[in-house]
């Protein structure tokens, strides 16, 4: 694979087909060819963005962004504990929903996904 391994991640919106409004930039950290023409690929997550807009460009769809700065509220506010408990809850249903594929891909027989959650375990709080 060639170039800086970098690319946006955005959600598409399944009923309108537009892109979410924000993003996050990953890293392609392992890029195996399949057989029939596919990629396995690992990715980590960077840094969030805003997608200001976006065009296809020679059969992607490529976005000008705005880069997100997080500031981490302060200790002892109830801004912080808000955001302790949306982070928490997220982790859950990010736990819950990783369970569930885990299984369906154990089920269906599929190996490469089952691999893949193998490899990443369950996430950390």
């Amino acid at each position: 694979m060639e170039g800086n391994r970098r690319m946006g991640m955005v959600i598409i919106d399944s009923s309108t087909g537009s892109l979410a409004e924000f993003g996050c930039e990953v890293e392609i950290t392992e890029c195996e060819p399949l057989p029939d023409g596919r990629f396995y690929i690992e990715i980590e997550g960077r840094r969030r963005f805003r997608n200001l807009r976006s065009w296809d460009q020679d059969g992607y769809r490529v976005a000008e962004v705005e880069w997100i700065q997080d500031i981490m509220p302060p200790e002892g506010t109830k801004e912080k504990e808000d955001l302790q408990e949306l982070t928490y809850n997220a982790a859950e249903s990010a736990r819950s929903w990783i369970g569930r594929a885990k299984e369906l891909a154990r089920q269906a027989g599929y190996p490469l996904q089952s691999e893949a959650f193998r490899k990443i375990g369950s996430p950390t709080d």
